[in-house]
């Protein structure tokens, strides 16, 4: 199945967890498990990549650990608040950076699924959110 990296990062994996909580059937369980171990090797990819552009633009501390500053910001409330925020040398250098993340961020990758057919549910309650949040792992039939 193709996602971005942000599907698979927030909705893909959060509806996953969810469902990897839930009391199902063995078979459910199963593809479940074999799916999250599948996801896993990707988002550690996709960690791993976005540490990568980050920590080579950032400005490094003697301990050769990111130096983090506080810089003013707004929330989503639309208030100003100081966040702590890697540094960097330059603004245009934070620009790039930020710009490199986004299109990683936008970027598809191709995760082995084990498909769940919604019939193999039975009784088992599951809501409209997590479903679409699953994207092609639950299919008709």
């Amino acid at each position: 199945m193709k996602l971005t990296n942000t599907e698979l990062t927030t909705s893909f994996v959060t509806s996953l967890a969810e469902l990897s909580t839930m009391r199902t059937n063995t078979k459910i369980a199963f593809n479940t498990a074999k799916t999250i171990k599948s996801t896993n090797s990707a988002i550690e990819s996709f960690q791993l990549a976005r540490k990568t552009i980050v920590e080579t633009r950032c400005i490094m501390g003697e301990d050769q650990k990111p130096v983090m500053g506080m810089v003013d910001t707004i929330n989503n409330k639309g208030e100003a608040v100081k966040q702590l925020d890697y540094t960097f040398t330059t603004p245009e250098l934070k620009t790039e950076t930020l710009q490199l993340i986004n299109e990683l961020n936008a970027q598809e990758v191709e995760i082995e699924i084990y498909p769940i057919k919604i019939s193999d549910f039975g009784s088992t309650e599951i809501s409209a959110t997590t479903i679409l949040g699953l994207k092609d792992f639950i299919i008709e039939g």
